[in-house]
Order: C-alpha cells, then structure tokens, then sequence
C-alpha cells in the first residue's frame, strides 16, 4: 500500500530535472522486486506513468509470489506491471518477442549474515543472475543495466572514508 509518506517521496522524486524523457515508451525489468528499494523503484516508475504519462512497463522478477502479490496488491489490474515468478540464478524466461529497454538487477540477499548462512545461493544471484540478466542485454534497443551492491562489498570502512567512493578498496 502506498503511505502518505511515499507518496510524498514520490511526487518530490518526480519533480527533479532528471532526463524523465528516456524511460517514455520503455520496458523495465527489476530482478529482485520484492527488496525494499527496488520495490520502491517500483512504485515510482508507476508513479510517473500515473503523473506523467510515460507508458513505462515494468516487469517484476521476483522469487516469491504471494509476498509479490500482497506488497503490490493495490496495483493488481494495472496492465503496465508484469510479474516474473523465478529465481534469478535460472535462465530467464520472456514472453517471445518480448523488449527489454532497461535492467535493474538487485535481486540479492544483501544482508552480511547470508554471506555466511547461505553463500551458495548469495554468490548465485549475483554471478548467475547477472549473466542470465547480461544475456538479455544483446538486443538493438536495449539501454542500461543497473547493478545494485551493498558497501558490505568493502569490508569495515574507516571513518573518514565515509561516504564511500569509486577510489576506495575498504579492508
């Protein structure tokens, strides 16, 4: 459900001069759209065809299908969302001559203690889901594929390295 509070993050991210213009007209997956962010992502892609009118289709992948359905169930008839029930570490399975124009790939389990309880599956997700996602890149319209990652990535992190930058390796 959609809270006062995210409604108001919406309509503040939404009026940001940001290049808007080159989501019109395309087609989003989201590996992982259960996760709180990019669930968030979600909402605001939705949000600027709702505002905006972009004709953003967005297509959900996500492992579990009833946790899908209840945290998106007020946009249960919406014909510009799409859900994908399977794991990202298989191949993905499209619609046949279905487009995909952008790739947000944060399908992970971003929490430290999974690196240790379940390392398998993590490393999976993030080795095999990004090469299964990769593989739907080589298509003449394709234009971006976004990574998520945590700053786990950096082991502990002195104090004056924070926040962190692209010239810093963490310990």
């Amino acid at each position: 459900m959609i809270t006062k509070i995210m409604q108001e993050d919406m309509e503040f991210i939404i009026r940001q001069k940001l290049p808007w213009e080159m989501l019109d007209n395309s087609t989003i997956l989201i590996a992982g759209a259960n996760g709180y962010v990019p669930a968030y992502m979600l909402e605001t892609l939705l949000y600027l065809n709702d505002k905006c009118n972009k004709n953003i289709k967005v297509i959900a992948l996500v492992r579990n299908k009833e946790k899908a359905l209840k945290r998106f169930c007020h946009h249960k008839d919406r014909k510009d969302l799409k859900f994908i029930v399977q794991d990202v570490s298989q191949p993905i399975i499209l619609e046949k001559n279905e487009k995909i124009n952008y790739i947000i790939h944060a399908a992970s389990q971003a929490i430290p203690k999974y690196y240790d309880t379940d390392p398998i599956g993590t490393l999976s997700a993030n080795t095999l889901g990004t090469i299964n996602l990769l593989k739907l890149t080589n298509k003449e319209d394709f234009k971006g594929f976004l990574f998520f990652s945590t700053g786990g990535v950096y082991g502990r992190v002195e104090d004056k390295n924070i926040p962190m930058n692209e010239d810093a390796y963490g310990t």
